[in-house]
């Protein structure tokens, strides 16, 4: 098993979204929470996604 970085699984996911953001984000934040993000409210769930799509999509942009 080959292990990655968040940023790759980001670019990954970002890539099999067709760069959609928010399913990125949304996959990422399945992955970091091991799913446990369902219990969540959906305000608590867009302000994870937001900050999700700020560290990652930042850190891609900036990689160019």
């Amino acid at each position: 098993m080959k292990e990655i970085t968040m940023q790759q699984c980001w670019n990954d996911l970002k890539t099999d979204h067709e760069g959609d953001l928010d399913k990125t984000a949304l996959a990422m934040l399945g992955i970091i929470t091991t799913g446990a993000y369902a219990m969540f409210d959906g305000e608590k769930i867009d302000r994870l996604k937001s900050e999700i799509i700020s560290k990652f999509n930042k850190e891609n942009d900036n990689a160019r």
